[in-house]
């Protein structure tokens, strides 16, 4: 059986797209942060790899590749909502 996120939205596709896309994306940037420090200072060997930040950047890939102008949007309000310096 193949995976799959299915999401119905009845009220508001946009913002519902828009929680699906910010919750993989935060994800993202905690494990990849993790990652990078996990591996700061270690020899290539010992240094470890976040499945879970792998399953998040996947699927946020495919959502670009099936939902592209939705992804562009959700992408900007994103970085204008949690990544102000």
């Amino acid at each position: 059986m193949e995976d799959q996120v299915l999401f119905n939205i009845e009220s508001n596709l946009e913002e519902g797209f828009f929680s699906i896309y910010a919750g993989l994306r935060m994800l993202l940037d905690h494990e990849s942060q993790w990652q990078i420090e996990k591996n700061k200072d270690q020899p290539k060997e010992k240094q470890v790899f976040s499945l879970i930040g792998a399953e998040a950047y996947c699927r946020i890939q495919e959502l670009k590749e099936s939902h592209p102008e939705m992804v562009a949007s959700a992408e900007l309000r994103y970085v204008s909502i949690y990544k102000k310096e």
